[in-house]
């Protein structure tokens, strides 16, 4: 209460709201922890982060005649590309990322090869080759043509020097993936005489490009050149999942289960098993699928899948029901009774719709 005229008058609290235009910063999981799923919904909703200013933000106006105890919310708005891209790398499914860039009014395809090559150095190999492949399959699809591959990668030279900060080892990796990009023959071998180079990290990366490219038996190396983390070891990933699956559906043998999941030495991979189990249980017969039920109830009471990634794999299921129903048509009615039936249990977040 404050006195106005010798009258106790209340005091009022404004508040104010402001949009912030800054896209935020991609939340790898080398920066930001987990790297969960990132979302792509109508009007970016998901997307919106509230945070509250005050008088020792650097961007904090105190000209302004603003209360001391004024709240002002500022919402920031992830990059549409950014977060097509997380998906993405989540899913890797092409199809639905080339679906998302149609709902994004002039989409920058060429921005969206720069952010694909860097935001996967900041991630794993497997990452890595999946940006090579998106790159080959927006070709194929005729989404872009290789002028935008191209102006794509001179886009990724010129920023390089920004690039290398957050990661170190940026030119090796750009080098590569120029050399494979020439391998899949979605750059022409005279982009690395017409590309412009100015900086030493810029060079460095053409040049590391230029010497693996023209090496000899370059073929065999340039396909695999991103190592064990490439595609192939992902489908033998699945094909052990799917045999664990089987093998529990067969004995219930938790301690068997327990140790193949350990064997699979593979954690950034746990949501794809989940996927894969929610996938198995909507298609098979009623008691089979409350075995494999029951065998993720059991990897995530004995901490052998992490929270999040039990979400990753429901929300990836989710978005898949209009294919899982070419198997099985009631999966839209199945679905959310294994949603409650896990939620009820506590093996999945209430949250979770």
């Amino acid at each position: 209460m404050e006195k106005k005229n010798g009258k106790e008058v209340p005091t009022t609290k404004d508040r104010h709201s402001s949009k912030s235009g800054n896209a935020t910063h991609s939340g790898s999981p080398k920066k930001g922890g987990g790297g969960g799923k990132g979302t792509w919904g109508k009007g970016g909703i998901d997307d919106l982060k509230t945070t509250t200013e005050d008088a020792k933000d650097p961007n904090y106006d105190s000209q302004e005649e603003t209360p001391a105890d004024t709240v002002i919310e500022k919402v920031e708005i992830q990059n549409p590309l950014e977060a097509i891209l997380k998906e993405y790398f989540v899913a890797g499914e092409v199809s639905d990322l080339i679906k998302s860039t149609k709902e994004v009014k002039g989409i920058d395809f060429i921005d969206l090869v720069r952010k694909a090559v860097t935001l996967s150095m900041e991630r794993q190999p497997y990452d890595r080759e999946l940006a090579s492949e998106l790159l080959v399959e927006l070709i194929k699809s005729s989404v872009v043509s290789t002028t935008v591959i191209e102006d794509g990668f001179q886009r990724l030279l010129d920023r390089l020097d920004d690039t290398v900060l957050d990661v170190p080892d940026a030119a090796e990796l750009t080098g590569r993936f120029l050399a494979r990009a020439l391998f899949d023959e979605i750059v022409a071998p005279a982009f690395l005489t017409s590309v412009i180079a100015t900086t030493k990290v810029g060079k460095e990366a053409v040049g590391i490009a230029h010497g693996l490219f023209t090496e000899h038996h370059k073929s065999k190396h340039l396909e695999h050149i991103w190592g064990p983390g490439d595609l192939e070891s992902v489908k033998r990933l699945k094909q052990e999942v799917e045999s664990l699956i089987d093998e529990f559906v067969a004995n219930s043998d938790y301690s068997e289960a327990d140790k193949a999941i350990r064997n699979l030495n593979a954690p950034s991979f746990h949501f794809q098993l989940v996927k894969i189990a929610l996938r198995k249980a909507i298609v098979s017969p009623e008691d089979k699928r409350g075995v494999i039920l029951k065998l993720l109830a059991f990897t995530v009471k004995e901490g052998l899948i992490v929270p999040d990634h039990v979400t990753q794999g429901f929300k990836l299921s989710k978005g898949a029901l209009e294919d899982i129903k070419l198997d099985m048509p009631s999966a839209p009615t199945i679905f959310p009774q294994i949603v409650k039936q896990a939620q009820t249990e506590g093996w999945l977040s209430v949250d979770f719709n």
